[in-house]
C-alpha cells in the first residue's frame, strides 16, 4: 500500500528527524523578500540581492548583507501584525523583571509559527532560515562554541577569564554586526550559545536544571547591568573557588561527600558506582535550619490510635528508638536519673527510664516511683523540678508490686547501676557554674530504606538498574511521599550478577556507625549533638524482600520470610482452609543467624515448633548468603522489619488475579455483559466520590498499573453487586470482589484516630474472610486453566498484615510507589477542608458540633441530611447500604460541620442512594460511626 504524504501547513517544509543527540535540524520557510529602498518584493533571496546590485548600485558583499537584513525586518513586521504579541525567549529575558517558571516551560515547547490576520503562517522562530539555503558560517561558529564549551567542562581547573583566545574570536566576530550573516541560521549569538549548551552535546541535562541555568543567566545579566550603573566591579568566580568554597571557609555547614565503590561482576570485570551514604544525608539535614526541625522526633504513646509512625510498637519499645534524655528549663534529664517532683513531698522521687509524647505534643517521662514500683508510670515533664544528686544505696532498694516486695528486677537494677549507652561526655566540656560534667544532647532520627528497579529508559525492560533510596521517618505522611524528601543513595546496573545486594556491605557499615551514634551539628540546637538514626524497616517488592532475607524465590517450598508455611503452586488439590488462615511456626532472627553460620547453608535449624531437628537451612529455603551483612544490624530483624506492602500483595496481586479472571475467563464468552460492565465503569467518571477517573479498557487488565487497580477496585465491586446481582455467570466470583473490597477499604487509610486495636481485629477478620472465599472458589472452579489463588505467596503474606499494623502503624505508610498524584483525596486522611474539596452533589460523613455523625449531600453550601434505610441481607453481604433524603429537607450550613469521610454514592436504586462501602476508608468510618 502506498503511503500518503503528510500535507504540511503553508510556510512549512518536511525536515528529517534528528537521529542522534546534538544533530540540529531547522525548519525551512519560504518567506517573501522586500527591498527597503524601493519597497519592491521578491520571491527569492538571490533575486533581491541581484536587484540591489543592478538597480541601486550596491556592491555584492553589502547587497548580500542587506538582503538578509530585509528578510529579518520583513519577519519582524509580520510578527508585529500577528494577533498575539509573541516574545522570543531572548526578548523575554531582557524585558521581564521577574523570572517566571511558565516562561521557562514555554522555551522547550516554543511554537515556531504563528498565524497572521490573513491566515498565512508567520515564522516566529529563533532561526532565520530560508528554503534551499545551506547552513553557512554560523554552523562553523556554532561548532567552535560547542567544542570550547565541552573542553571547558572537561577541565576542572580552567576559568572563564582564561579563555582569552576563544572570547576574542567571539567578541571580534562579525556576528555582532547586524549586516553580516555569520550566525545564520540562528537568530542571534546568544541563541546560538544556549543551543550549544542544550542540544549540542551528549551530556544529560534535565528540564529542571535547564530552568535553573536560564534563571541564573538572567539574574547574572541583571546584576551585571546594575554593576555597570553603579560602577562596581563584576567578575565571575573561578570554578575552583566555587568547588572548594565550603572547605576553605571552614564553616559548620557539612560538605556532602559521595563514596565510590568498585563492584566485581561475574565475568571478573568491575563496574564503579557511587554511594550517597545515609550518614551524609543525615549530616546535611541536621545542619539545615528547616529540615532539622522535622527529622528528629520522640516516640508517641497515645493509647489505641495510629496517626503517625511514632506510635508504632517498634518505635515505642526498641531501645535504639527511645529518647534517653530531654532538656527542660535548661536542665538535662537522663535515663537513670532520680528526679524530685514539683508540689510533692521530698521523699517522693521518680526514676526516669525514657521520654515520649502523648497526643503528639505533650512530653512525658516513663519511669517508676521510688521506693520503686514494678509498674511503669508516665509523668508530665512539667512536673520535674531537679535531679537528685544524693547517692542511692541500691542494695537497700527493692521492687514493689501490689502483691509482693522482691529484689530489684533487672530493668530497675540496670537503670540505677549502669550509665545509658548514649550518654557521651563532651571533651573538655564542664558546666562551670554547677561544676558538673556536660554531655551531648541525643537526637533520634529513624530512617527507612527502599530498594526497587529503575531504568535509564522509559521502559524498565532495557538498561535496568537496582536502586537504593532513603526516607526520614519523622516526617509527616505527605512530606515522606514528596519527591524532594526521597533521598537517593545509589544505583547499580542489573547485569552479570550485580544487584541491590552488591551495595549492601557499604550501606550496612554506614548504618552500623549510625546505630552507635555520630556527633553532628544541629541547626535546631545550634550545637553539636549525638545523632542516632536507626533503621525502622526496608521497603521492597516480594522478590526483593526474599533476596534481602537470603531466601529462595517466591515460588520455593517455604517462601514466607516470616514463618514456615509450605506452599506449592502445582498441586492436585488444596489443603483444608484452616491451613491457610492459621498461624505457622515463626522464623526468627536467631534462625537467620544460624543459617548464615555456614556458607553452604547445611546448618540444622533448631527449636522450630512442630518441626523435628533435622531440617537444614537449605531445606527451609535459606539460599542466598550475599545479604548476611544485614544480620550485623542491631535494630533490624528480617523476620519482622520487611513490612507487608499492600501495593504488590493486593493491587498487583489479588486484585490483578481476580480482574484478569473476570475479564478473560468468566466473561470471555459473555461479550454483552462485559460491554455493559465497561459502560457502567465509564459512567463513574461523573462520580464526586472518586478523585481519579478510570480511563483504561477492561480487556487490557494484564497491563494495568497500581493506580488503575486502585480506582477500579473501589467502583467495580458495587457495580457487580447492584447492576449484575441476577447475572448467573457472575454469582461465584462476585463474593471474592466483595471481600476484597472490604479489606481494601480498611487498609488504604492514612490514620486511625481511635479504636486501633479493634481496627487491627477487623483487618485480621477481613483477611481470613477473603482467604476463605478464595479457597471456596478454588475448590469449586471448573475452569481447566485455573491456578489456585489460595496457595499463592502474595495471598498468604496478607495473614502477617495485622502484625505489621501493630509493629509499624497503618499499612498505607509502607505501600511502595506512593508518589502518584491525586492519591491523597481517596485515602480519607486528615486535613479535609470543605471549601477546598466539597462541591455540589458531593456526599460525605459529617460531624456536628455535638459530636453526632450524619450522612449529608452538599448543595449550594448547605448539607442536606440523609438517613440509612434498614439494611437488607443482600446489602450487608455485598458491602453497601441504601440511604434516603428526609421528606422535609433537613439541612445545615456547610461551614458549621466537620468532614469525617468522603463517600461514593454515585449509583442509585430507584430514589435511594447507594453508599459504596468499598471506597477507601468508608467501611471503617461506617463501622465506627453507626454499628
Amino acid at each position: 500500500m502506498n503511503r500518503v504524504p503528510k500535507k504540511l501547513a503553508p510556510g512549512r517544509v518536511s525536515v528529517p528527524t534528528p537521529r542522534i543527540p546534538g544533530l540540529l535540524n531547522f525548519s525551512l520557510v519560504d518567506i517573501g523578500k522586500s527591498c527597503s529602498l524601493c519597497e519592491k518584493t521578491f520571491k527569492d533571496h538571490w533575486n533581491l540581492k541581484r536587484h540591489l546590485q543592478r538597480c541601486h548600485d550596491i556592491t555584492e558583499t553589502v547587497a548580500d548583507d542587506m538582503s538578509i537584513v530585509q528578510e529579518t525586518k520583513y519577519q519582524d513586521i509580520q510578527t508585529s501584525n500577528s494577533p498575539k504579541n509573541m516574545l522570543t525567549p531572548s526578548e523575554s529575558v531582557e524585558e521581564e523583571s521577574d523570572v517566571d517558571n511558565e516562561y521557562y516551560n514555554s522555551i522547550l515547547n516554543y511554537d515556531e509559527c504563528e498565524e497572521s490576520d490573513d491566515g498565512s503562517r508567520v515564522d516566529n522562530s529563533d532561526f532565520d532560515v530560508e528554503k534551499n539555503t545551506e547552513l553557512n558560517a554560523g554552523i562553523s561558529l556554532f561548532n567552535h562554541i560547542l567544542n570550547n564549551m565541552s573542553a571547558f567542562a572537561n577541565n576542572n581547573e580552567s576559568s572563564i577569564d582564561e579563555e582569552d583566545e576563544f572570547q576574542s574570536k567571539m567578541f571580534n566576530s562579525t556576528a555582532w554586526n547586524r549586516f553580516t550573516p555569520n550566525i545564520h541560521p540562528f537568530k542571534d549569538i546568544q541563541t546560538m550559545i544556549l543551543l550549544a549548551l542544550v542540544d549540542g552535546d551528549n551530556n544529560m541535562i534535565s528540564h529542571r536544571m535547564l530552568k535553573k541555568i536560564l534563571f541564573t543567566i538572567n539574574l547574572l545579566l541583571k546584576i551585571y547591568k546594575e554593576a555597570i550603573r553603579k560602577d562596581i566591579s563584576f567578575k565571575l568566580p573561578r570554578l575552583d573557588a566555587l568547588w572548594n568554597y565550603q572547605t576553605r571557609k571552614e564553616l559548620n555547614i557539612p560538605i556532602f561527600k559521595s563514596k565510590s565503590l568498585d563492584v566485581t561482576l561475574s565475568d571478573s570485570t568491575k563496574v564503579t558506582t557511587f554511594l550517597n551514604l545515609p550518614s551524609e544525608h543525615i549530616k546535611l539535614l541536621a545542619a539545615d535550619p528547616i529540615k532539622s526541625k522535622s527529622i528528629f522526633s520522640l516516640s508517641d504513646r497515645t493509647p489505641n490510635q495510629s496517626v503517625c509512625l511514632q506510635q508504632g510498637e517498634k518505635w515505642r519499645i526498641n531501645t535504639y528508638f527511645r529518647q534517653p534524655m530531654f532538656t527542660h528549663n535548661n536542665v538535662d534529664f537522663w535515663s537513670g536519673d532520680i528526679v524530685l517532683l514539683k508540689d510533692c513531698s521530698p521523699n517522693i522521687r521518680f526514676l526516669v527510664e525514657s521520654f515520649h509524647t502523648m497526643d503528639t505534643s505533650n512530653v512525658f517521662s516513663c519511669g517508676c516511683s521510688i521506693d520503686i514500683e514494678i509498674n511503669h508510670t508516665d509523668i508530665n515533664i512539667e512536673s520535674f523540678l531537679s535531679v537528685n544528686t544524693t547517692p542511692l544505696n541500691t542494695s537497700l532498694c527493692c521492687s514493689i508490686s501490689p502483691d509482693t516486695i522482691i529484689l530489684l528486677i533487672p530493668t530497675h537494677h540496670k537503670l540505677l547501676e549502669e550509665e545509658h549507652f548514649l550518654k557521651r561526655l563532651i571533651c573538655n566540656g564542664t558546666d562551670q557554674e554547677n561544676n558538673q560534667r556536660k554531655y551531648y544532647k541525643v537526637k533520634i532520627a529513624p530512617v527507612i530504606l527502599f530498594s526497587d528497579d529503575t531504568s535509564g529508559n522509559i521502559s524498565k525492560q532495557f538498561n535496568p538498574y537496582k536502586s537504593w533510596l532513603m526516607k526520614c521517618v519523622a516526617l509527616s505522611f505527605e512530606e515522606r511521599c514528596s519527591i524532594e524528601n526521597i533521598l537517593f543513595i545509589s544505583a547499580i546496573p542489573k547485569k552479570k550478577s550485580a544487584n541491590a545486594a552488591s551495595l549492601l556491605p557499604e550501606i550496612v557499615d554506614d548504618l552500623k556507625k549510625l546505630e552507635n551514634s555520630v556527633v553532628m551539628f544541629s541547626a535546631e540546637d545550634n550545637a553539636y549533638v549525638l545523632v542516632v538514626p536507626p533503621l525502622l524497616w526496608i521497603e521492597a517488592d516480594i522478590s526483593c524482600h526474599s533476596e534481602l532475607c537470603g531466601l529462595g524465590a517466591p515460588n520455593s517450598t517455604y517462601p514466607c520470610r516470616k514463618c514456615y508455611i509450605k506452599l506449592q503452586s502445582q498441586i492436585p488439590e488444596l489443603n483444608k482452609v484452616e491451613y491457610y488462615t492459621n498461624r505457622h511456626p515463626t522464623r526468627t532472627k536467631d534462625h537467620y543467624i544460624q543459617a548464615a553460620s555456614t556458607p553452604d547453608r547445611d546448618t540444622v535449624i533448631l527449636d522450630i515448633s512442630y518441626f523435628d531437628d533435622k531440617n537444614t537451612a537449605e531445606e527451609l529455603t535459606f539460599k542466598n548468603n550475599s545479604t548476611d551483612k544485614l544480620l550485623e544490624l542491631k535494630v533490624y530483624d528480617q523476620s519482622k522489619d520487611t513490612s507487608a506492602e499492600i501495593l504488590h500483595y493486593i493491587l498487583l496481586g489479588i486484585a490483578k488475579y481476580l480482574i484478569t479472571d473476570l475479564v478473560k475467563v468468566v466473561l470471555n464468552k459473555n461479550k454483552k455483559e462485559l460491554e455493559e460492565l465497561f459502560d457502567y465503569v465509564k459512567d463513574y467518571k461523573n462520580s464526586r466520590g472518586i478523585s481519579r477517573v478510570f480511563t483504561r479498557t477492561l480487556t487490557h487488565a494484564g497491563s494495568f498499573l497500581g493506580r488503575d487497580f486502585k480506582v477500579l477496585i473501589q467502583i467495580l465491586l458495587v457495580i457487580l453487586a447492584i447492576k449484575f446481582a441476577d447475572t448467573e455467570v457472575l454469582q461465584e466470583i462476585t463474593p471474592l470482589f466483595v471481600r476484597l473490597g472490604r479489606l481494601c477499604s480498611l487498609v488504604f487509610v492514612q490514620s486511625i484516630d481511635s479504636q486501633y486495636e479493634t481496627y487491627i481485629s477487623e483487618v485480621d477478620s477481613a483477611v481470613r474472610s477473603l482467604i476463605e472465599a478464595l479457597h471456596k472458589y478454588d475448590t469449586n472452579c471448573k475452569h481447566k486453566k485455573h491456578a489456585f489463588y489460595t496457595s499463592k505467596p502474595k495471598v498468604h503474606l496478607l495473614t502477617h498484615l495485622p502484625e505489621d499494623l501493630q509493629r509499624f502503624g497503618s499499612a498505607l505508610n509502607y505501600e511502595t510507589k506512593k508518589r502518584e498524584s491525586r492519591e491523597f483525596t481517596d485515602k480519607n486522611g486528615t486535613g479535609l477542608t470543605p471549601r477546598r474539596i466539597l462541591k455540589d452533589n458531593t456526599f460525605a460523613l459529617f460531624r456536628q458540633s455535638n459530636g453526632q455523625i450524619i450522612i449529608g449531600m452538599v448543595l449550594f453550601s448547605k448539607v442536606y441530611h440523609l438517613y440509612i434505610e434498614h439494611s437488607s441481607a443482600h446489602a450487608v453481604n455485598n458491602n453497601y447500604c441504601l440511604t434516603l433524603k428526609y421528606a422535609d429537607d433537613i439541612y445545615m450550613p456547610l461551614d458549621e460541620l466537620k468532614i469525617v469521610c468522603l463517600l461514593d454514592m454515585h449509583l442509585k436504586v430507584g430514589c435511594k442512594y447507594v453508599v459504596n462501602l468499598n471506597k477507601f476508608g468508608s467501611y471503617w468510618s461506617f463501622l465506627y460511626s453507626f454499628y
